[in-house]
């Protein structure tokens, strides 16, 4: 009969004020569930309907000791002011796991490995009266496996607190020795209870990895310290607790994000809500469907020397994986200005001038005197020696000199020279400008390949949410097997795809290295106000006011043209070399009639004679010779090449123009083409944005149907397809936009409005000039308007 009355107790509603006690293995540096998370999800879910308190003295910890711990419980069942206990230590939920009779109702969250422990379970709740807990999966076998399928280990060391240790006996027992046998490894405990230098002090030579169950002794610095230990000895390291471990340095885990902290205080909450409306605790369903997702730490496999796989990193979550650490941080005018300094084909066409003006100094030198100083000894035989012709024995200096009167082929090579290195100075300027448009078109394309491998990312995890919505869906008989199996199909392709795009991604990062001249293997990153203070004129209301509309684009098209035409270096070259075209005509027609004439002079001395034929002096012969001479120089005949020549200087000539309106067309069909497709990007940034706002609204409501079992899984696909695509076309549409910006600069010859601030005022002067002369009426809003 006592039993029946108890056992009615039990089922019945506890009283309107519930005291809920709490507690914990010991003072714990670190939360596993933050109390005030706990309290908050407690008061929204029961709040109107129940008061609920968590007051301070009913907290109890037993100082990490098991005695301690089971103290604790011994006075938490006994207080009378006690009417229900939550246990927020592994060790604590352990315990009472196996507490032999529960007088009070128990919830236990905090479950390490529900069959390592040998939780209580009949059905799908505990079965234990007065006890309810939370399994979400958890199994350190599946760590284990997880662990091992991204870093492939022999020897493990397994840290675990000492008080751990002696609760769940059987993790020495017999769970490790299990999990050598199944895993082929070898496995090491290092049981301690110290900081973190003791566990460190305790790690056996000969591992090769380290899998740490909670230390909640520790905080934040000495687990930070940890880790870094860790890295120094080379040594991979596995987190039962996950994700705020990994924060800290550990390498990976795969549990303990923040939404399944709130996931589990709600469920507690839940559990509360059902215990106070009669429900006994041991029918409460105790599993909890959990993410189980590796999380890798990609600075300190960075600092490892640690390379995850592609298909590991496809499907983790990777913290810190764009460290600003080992990154550059360049803006879009830094990295144009540094490509300006630093690109190899620009410091090679830099040459072409220094070489035009050493080719214009060769052909001034031909007009200026040219002076030789030569000697000369020789000697011949006695016989042939003769004071009229040549002593036995002789050394001579001689001092010549040439000057040309006047040569029209010289003053004309020098004229063209000069037009040629002008010309120069226009080439140096096209590969600047191309070196301006490959940096920032190479650096947009970083950021557009960057922002599509994070859509990607994202519908990754839509596809994860979508599949465990199937699983659940499968589990209440609404939908079969082959829905999982539709989207483990589906995970894979966007797993596939996330792959390709982190490749797009290095490869953009490849092509903006290249062209800024920087290490292959370096990273580039936006800073954190990203690229639009560079850019803000061209996503401005004036700048808009220009291109969003029919009525002014026509002239403001005409004036980007007419701007286009009277800057390009092209068009300047091409003018200069048609210059010095003409020049080379002239002298080939001045060829037939007009001389060359020059100035020739030397002057001589013997500096020393011996031997037969010495006695100049006895035939008034002295040691000094000289003369001058002026000449003429006409062709009369050349077989042809006269009028060769004259004739390719014309055909010259006229290819040259040709050539220039050719370019001047170029240009101008250029710079309209890059205006059209800035127009149409444009207008594309709203449109693509309406259109992923229209394709999420449409996946959440197909998501929502699809979980009710009113859409077959092939409509969801469809739906998350059609997102994915909307999502994509908007992320890249403001890059793909500003690379058209670019393109029109590059187009117009002139990066001005990009690379000097003080410009714009002046270039949109210029624009009102041109529409007022036309008569066209434009409004355009002054710049204080627009920061207003």
């Amino acid at each position: 009969m006592a039993a029946a009355l108890l056992a009615l107790f039990c089922m019945q509603p506890l009283s309107a004020e519930t005291v809920i006690a709490l507690l914990g293995d010991g003072p714990a540096a670190r939360e596993l569930l933050p109390v005030p998370v706990l309290e908050q999800e407690l008061d929204t879910l029961l709040g109107d309907e129940f008061t609920v308190r968590l007051p301070l003295d009913k907290r109890f910890d037993g100082a990490w000791k098991l005695t301690g711990i089971r103290a604790a419980i011994e006075r938490a069942l006994r207080d009378p002011g006690v009417d229900l206990l939550i246990c927020l230590g592994i060790v604590s939920c352990n315990e009472l796991a196996h507490w032999p009779d529960l007088s009070k109702p128990v919830i236990a969250p905090i479950v390490a490995d529900a069959r390592l422990q040998d939780f209580p379970r009949a059905g799908g709740g505990s079965g234990k009266r007065n006890f309810t807990y939370v399994a979400n999966f958890r199994s350190l076998d599946a760590d284990v496996a997880a662990f091992r399928r991204a870093v492939p280990f022999r020897r493990l060391a397994f840290f675990a607190e000492r008080v751990t240790a002696e609760s769940i006996r059987s993790l020495r027992e017999d769970k490790l020795a299990e999990l050598e046998r199944a895993h082929g490894i070898g496995i090491v405990p290092v049981i301690a209870s110290g900081s973190a230098a003791d566990f460190l002090a305790a790690l056996p030579d000969q591992v090769d990895a380290v899998f740490v169950a909670p230390l909640l002794r520790l905080d934040d610095a000495a687990l930070a310290a940890l880790a870094q230990g860790l890295i120094e000895r080379r040594l991979p390291s596995f987190s039962l607790l996950g994700q705020p471990e990994v924060e800290r340095g550990l390498l990976l885990g795969q549990s303990g994000r923040a939404a399944d902290t709130i996931r589990l205080a709600r469920r507690i909450a839940l559990d509360v809500q059902r215990i106070l409306l009669g429900e006994a605790p041991a029918e409460i369903p105790v599993d909890l469907q959990a993410s189980r997702r590796l999380i890798i730490n990609m600075r300190t496999a960075r600092a490892l020397g640690f390379s995850p796989r592609y298909a590991i990193l496809a499907d983790a979550e990777q913290l810190y994986a764009e460290d600003p650490a080992d990154a550059h941080r360049l803006s879009l005018l830094e990295a144009m200005e540094l490509a300006l300094e630093k690109n190899l084909n620009l410091a090679a066409a830099e040459y072409a001038p220094a070489l035009a003006a050493e080719d214009l100094r060769r052909a001034r030198a031909a007009l200026l005197p040219q002076l030789q100083l030569s000697a000369r000894g020789s000697r011949i035989d006695a016989d042939h020696a003769n004071p009229f012709f040549q002593a036995e024995k002789s050394i001579d200096g001689e001092l010549s000199g040439r000057q040309l009167i006047y040569s029209d082929d010289a003053w004309a090579a020098y004229g063209v020279a000069k037009y040629l290195e002008q010309a120069s100075d226009e080439e140096l300027q096209l590969a600047v400008l191309d070196t301006l448009a490959a940096a920032g078109r190479a650096y947009l394309g970083l950021l557009r390949a960057l922002a599509l491998e994070q859509v990607q990312r994202s519908n990754l995890e839509v596809t994860r949410t979508n599949l465990g919505l199937a699983r659940v869906r499968e589990s209440i008989g609404i939908s079969g097997r082959s829905d999982v199996l539709r989207w483990e199909s589906q995970l894979a392709r966007d797993r596939r795809n996330l792959i390709a795009a982190e490749a797009a991604r290095h490869q953009a990062s490849i092509r903006l290295n290249a062209v800024l001249d920087l290490p292959q293997q370096g990273r580039v990153l936006p800073p954190p106000q990203g690229i639009e203070p560079n850019l803000a004129i061209f996503t401005s209301e004036r700048f808009q006011a220009l291109i969003d509309n029919a009525a002014t684009w026509t002239t403001f098209l005409d004036f980007v043209v007419a701007d286009a035409l009277e800057r390009s270096p092209l068009l300047r070259r091409l003018a200069l070399l048609e210059a010095a075209g003409e020049r080379e005509l002239t002298a080939a027609r001045r060829r037939y009639w007009l001389p060359e004439l020059s100035l020739e002079a030397f002057g001589g001395r013997n500096l020393e004679r011996g031997g037969a034929g010495t006695n100049f002096e006895d035939f008034g012969i002295g040691d000094d010779s000289w003369g001058v001479t002026i000449g003429a120089t006409l062709p009369v005949f050349s077989g042809g090449a006269l009028k060769s020549n004259l004739n390719r200087s014309r055909l010259t000539l006229r290819q040259l123009d040709r050539q220039r309106a050719a370019a001047r067309q170029r240009v101008e069909a250029e710079v309209r083409d890059a205006m059209e497709a800035a127009a149409s990007s444009w207008s594309a940034i709203e449109l693509t944005a309406d259109a992923a706002r229209a394709a999420r609204e449409n996946l959440r409501l197909i998501t929502d149907a699809y979980s009710k079992g009113a859409v077959s899984v092939t409509d969801l696909i469809d739906a998350q397809n059609a997102a994915l695509a909307a999502e994509l076309s908007a992320a890249e549409a403001r890059y793909l936009y500003l690379e058209d910006v670019i393109g029109v600069m590059r187009a117009a010859g002139d990066f001005s409005l990009l690379l000097d601030p003080g410009y714009v005022e002046q270039w949109f002067a210029n624009v009102t000039a041109w529409f007022r002369e036309r008569g066209v009426p434009l409004k355009l809003p002054r710049a204080d308007e627009e920061r207003r």
